[in-house]
């Protein structure tokens, strides 16, 4: 049986190359996504950054190890890839500053075929802000975690 699909499926590649049809082979298109996945995320930022000014730096994480999901009730398929981006923006006086902003990738079946979604991690984003505030509840306010029986170890740290 597995045979059998991988004789249809390359026979769908040659046909389409003979023909030209410009059908994507399934490593064309994971290909082509992986490309899109780069120039997507750090054009996201301009939407989702009040003063953006420039991409620092972009950190892919593609796991291919991930078991096959099937597309969820919307009509896409989400992937295990993620983006890490560390955007520069204009703060309110005037001043630069940098953020950190997580990315999922997804995919979306439209009248086009297969297309890349980008989407902001809110969940990853608000998981680090979580972990990060007994720090900075610290760092802010010296010996008010031990005035309530707190400690950094037990806040989180």
């Amino acid at each position: 049986m597995k045979a059998l699909r991988i004789i249809k499926s390359l026979a769908v590649v040659i046909l389409c190359s003979l023909c030209g049809c410009g059908r994507e082979t399934e490593s064309e298109a994971m290909a082509r996504m992986m490309k899109e996945a780069e120039g997507t995320a750090a054009a996201h930022c301009s939407n989702d950054v009040v003063g953006f000014t420039r991409v620092v730096k972009v950190d892919f994480d593609y796991h291919f190890s991930a078991p096959e999901q099937k597309d969820n009730e919307a009509g896409w398929k989400p992937l295990p890839w993620t983006a890490e981006v560390v955007a520069e923006h204009v703060n309110a006086v005037g001043g630069a500053e940098r953020t950190n902003l997580c990315y999922n990738f997804g995919i979306y079946h439209g009248a086009k075929g297969e297309q890349l979604m980008c989407m902001l991690d809110d969940r990853e984003m608000a998981r680090r802000e979580y972990a990060a505030w007994p720090q900075e509840f610290e760092r802010l306010h010296p010996g008010e975690l031990a005035r309530y029986g707190l400690t950094n170890a037990a806040a989180g740290k």
